[in-house]
């Protein structure tokens, strides 16, 4: 899978990078140490934990965690994702409404973060008041929508706190009618189907276990940053002999292709 366009923490690197031609035309890194984002996991059951590599550039790597849910529309329908990513210094806050590749386009969104889901704006009924959402956008019929958010302006926020999400939208199937979509979580307290999610930062120090496959990799912390001890190892192996596409599947080179030396050095990975 090639890395999607994102937000990227650049860090520097423990070890010298080792940049390498592969079959004579890959670029790709012998990743000596990854990064762990300090700042996201979700506990929810359908939300995945993903560390996304991206472009080496001399001893800096690049990655991100990045908590993501689907968008649900009309209570049953995957119309799309909503993925949340904390910056390198844990107060700020950059969530991306996606329905890339699902037939269906954004018309309408409305966001809400809180640090107490009962300060989201709602009814006494319990049903929340979508127009008075902190963040959203009208718009004609879009495939992404990104709004950052300052943690700061939280009420009540503090660094590590965990926050809850509430992300609606208006989506509209191509061609067809327009539906209601909430990033899916935890039910409002009210008998409508509307929900919000959370987002937590781990401490550093602990082990990470990558949900994805889980490998459980030590973490250290290093000044202000939290790096993994082991090199990722985390994909399906093709061979060096493949492009590397972007297909949905994570895809991973390793040395000679052999998957041992993926046990041993770690995945290696292309990037554009």
């Amino acid at each position: 899978m090639k890395s999607p366009t994102a937000f990227w923490l650049s860090v520097k690197s423990l070890l010298p990078g080792q940049v390498k031609k592969y079959t004579g035309k890959i670029k790709v890194l012998n990743l000596s140490i990854i990064l762990l984002s300090l700042f996201l996991i979700s506990c929810q059951k359908e939300m995945q934990n993903l560390i996304i590599p991206a472009k080496s550039n001399g001893n800096t790597l690049k990655s991100v965690t990045i908590c993501e849910t689907p968008l649900i529309a009309a209570q049953n329908i995957t119309a799309g994702t909503v993925t949340s990513t904390f910056n390198a210094a844990g107060n700020q806050l950059t969530i991306t409404y996606s329905t890339l590749n699902t037939g269906y386009c954004l018309t309408e969104t409305h966001l809400d973060v809180e640090i107490n889901p009962a300060n989201f704006p709602q009814a006494n009924s319990g049903n929340p008041k979508v127009n008075q959402f902190a963040y959203g956008a009208n718009l004609g019929c879009e495939t992404a929508w990104t709004q950052v958010v300052d943690l700061n302006t939280v009420s009540g926020w503090s660094l590590g706190d965990t926050v809850f999400i509430a992300a609606n939208a208006k989506v509209k199937k191509i061609p067809g009618g327009t539906k209601e979509a909430w990033g899916q979580g935890l039910p409002f307290p009210s008998n409508n189907w509307a929900m919000y999610f959370f987002c937590l930062q781990p401490s550093c120090g602990n082990p990470f276990t990558d949900s994805r496959d889980g490998k459980t990799y030590n973490t250290v912390q290093i000044g202000d940053q939290c790096w993994f001890k082991e090199n990722l190892n985390v994909g399906t192996r093709i061979n060096g002999v493949q492009e590397q596409t972007d297909n949905s599947v994570i895809e991973k080179y390793c040395y000679a292709d052999l998957e041992s030396n993926c046990d041993i050095y770690g995945g290696l990975y292309q990037w554009h």
